[in-house]
């Protein structure tokens, strides 16, 4: 993304996102950070802020520029510049997890290695990464349909309708059953389109400089945004329901996020579009460097997270928020090393490649 459309602060609202996943997954174990923070069933709103991110930054270059939606160059880097983010850590943790028989890819056979390669399948954490892909190929149809529809009025009104139309078909099917058994994209592809939908919108208004409330009032609604998700943390539910101990294991998770993956999807738009033209409260909290470090780390974290949990259970037999914390300790360092030594060296590499296209095409433009 080009350095002036950058946005410090969803950097660190992706590294909000990974901390859902780590500590709901150290919840799934019985392990808390600290005593009575039961995130236990939380993962999955964690990923999709993750994916509802990924469309946002993904698409706003495009709506800055919409010039760029004809660039065949551009689109070739985009999908390069995918690759090389994605593939390259993911096929290494993997084949990784295979040879030292982890957990997630079970049963250990090489057919189910390939599958895994070729993104058929997805044990574990491993899910998301192929109905990010799909999206990643479906992406561009997305952002032509919103720039071309945004010319005509009629068309922009329909293109509007059939996203509603889509919402309230998620909202009726609750395409959220068995969501570990299949990787269909229509499960997500609501957080997707929010995210598409959102940037467009905030675009717009940055543009056009529109404001429909004080930055006050924006800030107010965001805060109402996170109170209302906080309400959905199952332990807070079941608590407030008169329940005395929230039992993981008793729960049907695809019946609990049935109809709250539509409920997540359009609190964090409406989060995100508020925070961004609020008072800065939020953003310089999410801005901090900690959270934009976590951020930075959060592909290599989500991978990576669910060995180092099944390690430290099986290795220290110590105090659960102690566990926990060296779960998370650990998490950040085998991280950090892979960021700096496997994502940063690709995301280098094909920042090069794109540099090198532009000087091509400047070159032939003189």
């Amino acid at each position: 993304m080009n350095s002036n459309l950058l946005i410090n602060s969803l950097n660190g609202l992706r590294g909000i996102a990974v901390l859902i996943v780590v500590f709901s997954h150290t919840g799934n174990s019985g392990l808390y950070l600290l005593p009575g923070l039961n995130l236990t069933g939380i993962g999955q709103f964690g990923v999709i802020l993750f994916f509802f991110l990924s469309a946002f930054l993904l698409s706003r270059p495009f709506f800055h520029k919409p010039e760029l939606v004809y660039d065949t160059q551009k689109w070739l880097n985009y999908f390069i510049r995918r690759f090389l983010r994605i593939i390259p850590l993911y096929y290494i943790v993997v084949l990784l997890d295979f040879y030292f028989h982890n957990t997630q890819i079970l049963p250990t056979d090489k057919q189910e290695l390939i599958d895994h390669l070729l993104f058929i399948k997805g044990n574990g954490v491993y899910w998301s990464v192929p109905v990010e892909l799909k999206f990643y190929l479906m992406l561009p149809i997305f952002i032509f349909l919103f720039i071309v529809c945004s010319k005509n009025k009629m068309a922009f009104r329909f293109l509007l309708i059939g996203i509603l139309s889509l919402f309230i078909s998620n909202a009726v099917f609750a395409y959220t059953n068995s969501f570990l058994e299949n990787l269909f994209i229509h499960r997500y592809i609501i957080a997707f389109i929010a995210g598409v939908l959102t940037s467009y919108i905030y675009v717009q208004t940055e543009k056009n400089k529109l404001s429909l409330f004080n930055k006050k009032t924006f800030e107010i609604i965001a805060f109402a945004c996170i109170a209302l998700m906080i309400t959905q943390i199952p332990s807070i539910r079941y608590y407030f329901q008169g329940g005395q101990n929230f039992n993981y294991s008793s729960m049907d998770w695809s019946e609990y996020y049935k109809y709250r993956h539509l409920f997540a999807v359009a609190c964090f738009s409406v989060f995100t579009y508020c925070y961004l033209n609020g008072t800065g409260l939020i953003n310089n909290f999410l801005s901090t460097k900690i959270l934009s470090f976590i951020g930075e780390l959060s592909f290599s974290m989500y991978l990576l997270h669910m060995p180092v949990l099944y390690f430290v259970v099986a290795n220290f037999n110590i105090n659960s928020n102690l566990q926990t914390l060296l779960v998370f300790i650990i998490t950040i360092l085998i991280s950090t090393l892979t960021y700096n030594l496997i994502e940063k060296p690709f995301m280098n590499l094909s920042k090069k490649r794109s540099s090198v296209n532009k000087t091509q095409i400047n070159i032939e433009q003189t």
